[in-house]
Order: structure tokens, then sequence, then C-alpha cells
């Protein structure tokens, strides 16, 4: 695997584990003895979906390289674990709107369809490829979409403090 590669995977690792740590300390610190709201916690509870889900399998592909497998079959393998992660992850956010889908804000529901739909057409066409830069664009994308959960996460909380005081 390229050694530019391998950086941009641990990039995204990195910056994916900072946000979801930085989101979690800014709930404990935004609550303070308050009840978060429901669509809060489904902002939150994606942002950290999302997070996880860039970091793993942005570690995947580091591991995959330690066996003794080619490059090519490394992002195959990749490609098709991503593919069924987001689909099940749709189907269960799907079976769970009554309790998550519906709190979500509609941003959010735009960005992670915009994460799903460019999994499925992305990915599928890695399977075939079996290049780095579908994956590293599928994981920027969910990164990016992680990242605005964060920041919009922040500017709400922001805000209600503004009001509060």
């Amino acid at each position: 695997m390229n050694a530019e590669v391998k950086d941009y995977l641990a990039l995204f690792a990195e910056v994916a584990i900072a946000t979801a740590a930085l989101s979690g300390i800014i709930m404990v610190l935004a609550v303070s003895g308050r009840k978060l709201s429901t669509d809060r916690v489904a902002q939150i509870a994606t942002q950290l979906r999302m997070a996880l889900i860039v970091t793993v399998f942005a570690l995947l592909p580091l591991l995959l390289a330690n066996v003794e497998i080619t490059a090519s079959w490394n992002w195959r393998i990749c490609s098709g674990l991503y593919i069924l992660t987001i689909l099940y992850v749709g189907i269960s956010s799907a079976r769970g709107r009554r309790t998550y889908g519906q709190a979500l804000a509609a941003k959010g529901r735009a960005g992670g369809a915009v994460v799903g739909v460019s999994a499925l057409a992305l990915l599928p066409l890695n399977i075939w490829l079996a290049v780095p830069w579908p994956y590293l664009l599928q994981l920027m994308l969910a990164l990016l979409m992680s990242i605005f959960l964060f920041l919009d996460f922040i500017v709400q909380i922001l805000a209600e403090n503004s009001d509060d005081g």
C-alpha cells in the first residue's frame, strides 16, 4: 500500500476520533443539569456513528495490509464490508424511524442519505476497480458529514446558552 494512502487513512481516523471525543466532552458540558432533547440525542448519535464508521474503515485497510493479501483484494474486502455496514445502518435507521429517524433534523437525514447513496455508488465500482481513490473519497464524505454534524451541534449549544444567559 502506498505511503500517501496510509497517511490519508491515518488522518481520517485521527480526525474522526477527535470529533467524537470533542462532541462527547461538549455534550457533557452542555447538559450541566439539563436534559438533552430527542433531536440533540439523535444528532449526537448520528455524529458518533459516522465517526465510528470512518475510524473503523480508515483503520481496516491498514490492518489488512499486514495480512498476506494483495492491495487490490484489500480494497475489495474493505469496500464490500463498508457497503454491508452502510446497508445495515440504513436499514436499522429506517426500522427505528419512530424513535430515531423522526428526531433527526432534515439536514442530518439529507447528509446521511448523501453518504449512503455515495457509498452504494462508489464502493460497488471499487469492488471491480480495486483502487484506493473511491474508498478514500467515500471516507472523506462520511468524515465531512460527521464534522458538519459536530459543528452544527456546537452552534446549537452556543445558541441555547446565549438565550439562557
